[in-house]
């Protein structure tokens, strides 16, 4: 499964845990025609695999097809609870995390800086934002924030302040090959302790926690298909084997990487031919899984083009609780499709119907003051945030994550992030000027360009230079003997 050794313990202990907790959310990736689709081999929902690490298409699911729903009453219902539970489901996790620090923690939220569209910093806001509402203190950061000190080996924020909890849009096996990746699971190991003070000495909770490393893993449809396959729950999976255990009986079938995101470096087989090749060559080092073929269902429209969607589930906090549904013109799933809300024709009305906002309406919905209330930070803490991570926070290449102020303890300090990453276009198509099923609007997804100079400050366009931290990149270097390698390869965090 390509997972290194210093990954182990942490995936068992993360797993074992009595009663769960620490896994907040996850999205299956389901084949299904329907029940009456005229080839049988539709009719039976077929799992492709679980983006249980850093799944993305959040807003769109909880929020976007809801206002869709309530707006064009195209049907009664919808599968969508994602919003509810998500609040729900971070105060049962969090009453269990709160047990194990022995005290209420802000929860921190890092995405990587540099994004060009905004799509993973837009699912992080809503992320923290049903956090909040479940009562818990948030904090807003990028992973190029993330500081360890080396005296103590515990993980900080740029502010100086101790990260006892994370949500980290950020993949896994990205970061046990980074610097600080073996840094991070001996931290771990010190989950809960405390001085004879009684001060949290302990190490950070990381959400979703390492044992994802083995759910968002597509060798675990392998492991599955072997240990289930003559099993009655088998008819709801697809062979699927190692590349080197693979029959020789298999001759249609989709390759690919054991880690791959948005249809990267999938290759469609069928009859010794290849139907479909979307090599990009991010992938596939870690090697490949081969899976028994099973074509999305194909929707034509009137000019003859081909339509392919394939489901998402959302479990949230351990049940399924919502479906989004993703549309391509090829049978690969890519960052090109598109969000497509859907609804329930029959049964009981469970919507109040709402008017299409007019001018004013929106322009009240993305107003200041519902950010700076909920967050508690000021919107012009909001708007560089949102520059950082929108607008290409850096020079798009894995620039140095500079500054490094001393944290809380006067140590020095090293920066977690090694450049960020772009994940790799819009896999839905919708992102800014969302809004909550509350009454609030979410973040406005300003595009504003933003620049680096190299003393660690940059122009966000107004004409002014901005500061991010007390020292700059060759205060950072000298003190600690880091710099990021500007060429970082950047792979996506989003499903």
């Amino acid at each position: 499964m390509a997972i290194p050794a210093l990954a182990v313990k942490q995936i068992v202990e993360s797993w074992e845990r009595e009663p769960p907790w620490g896994s907040v959310y996850g999205r299956f990736d389901v084949c299904f025609g329907g029940l009456d689709h005229e080839d049988p081999r539709l009719r039976i929902p077929k799992f492709y695999e679980f983006n249980a690490d850093t799944p993305t298409s959040l807003i769109e699911a909880a929020d976007i097809q809801w206002l869709w729903l309530e707006q064009t009453g195209h049907g009664n219902d919808q599968f969508n609870d994602i919003t509810q539970r998500l609040v729900s489901g971070w105060k049962r996790n969090m009453d269990h995390i709160e047990a194990a620090l022995g005290h209420k923690p802000t929860v921190h939220f890092a995405v990587a800086e540099g994004q060009e569209h905004g799509e993973d910093y837009m699912n992080v806001m809503l992320l923290a934002e049903t956090c909040r509402k479940a009562g818990q203190t948030v904090k807003l950061i990028t992973m190029e924030d993330i500081a360890l000190n080396k005296c103590d080996g515990r993980f900080y924020d740029g502010d100086g302040l101790h990260i006892d909890v994370i949500f980290k849009l950020y993949p896994w096996e990205m970061m046990v090959q980074e610097e600080f990746g073996e840094a991070c699971f001996n931290d771990m190991e010190r989950i809960g302790q405390r001085d004879e003070n009684g001060n949290y000495t302990g190490g950070t909770i990381w959400i979703e926690p390492p044992y994802k490393m083995l759910w968002s893993n597509k060798a675990l449809f392998a492991i599955l298909w072997s240990l289930f396959k003559d099993d009655p729950r088998s008819k709801w999976l697809l062979p699927t084997y190692l590349e080197r255990d693979a029959p020789e009986s298999l001759v249609k079938f989709a390759k690919k990487p054991i880690y791959s995101r948005e249809g990267a470096d999938i290759i469609l087989h069928e009859d010794h031919r290849i139907i479909q090749d979307n090599t990009t060559r991010m992938y596939g080092a870690e090697g490949h899984v081969l899976q028994e073929l099973s074509l999305l269902p194909a929707f034509v429209d009137e000019t003859g083009q081909s339509y392919y969607p394939v489901l998402g589930i959302w479990i949230i906090d351990g049940d399924a609780v919502g479906m989004g549904i993703r549309e391509d013109t090829t049978a690969i799933t890519t960052d090109a499709s598109v969000f497509i809300p859907h609804s329930i024709s029959d049964g009981p009305v469970r919507y109040e119907r709402k008017p299409v906002p007019d001018a004013e309406t929106v322009e009240e919905t993305i107003r200041r003051a519902p950010y700076e209330e909920a967050l508690g930070q000021s919107f012009d803490d909001l708007v560089a945030y949102d520059n950082r991570n929108v607008a290409g926070g850096n020079d798009g290449k894995g620039d140095k994550a500079y500054g490094g102020d001393d944290n809380e303890s006067g140590d020095e300090d090293e920066r977690y992030g090694r450049g960020g990453y772009d994940d790799g276009g819009n896999d839905t198509g919708d992102h800014d000027n969302t809004r909550d099923n509350d009454d609030r609007g979410d973040h406005d997804g300003s595009n504003d360009t933003v620049e680096y100079d190299i003393n660690g400050d940059y122009n966000s366009g107004d004409g002014y230079n901005h500061s991010r931290h007390d020292a700059g990149a060759p205060e950072l270097e000298a003190a600690c003997g880091v710099a990021f390698d500007k060429d970082q390869d950047r792979r996506p965090a989003s499903h």
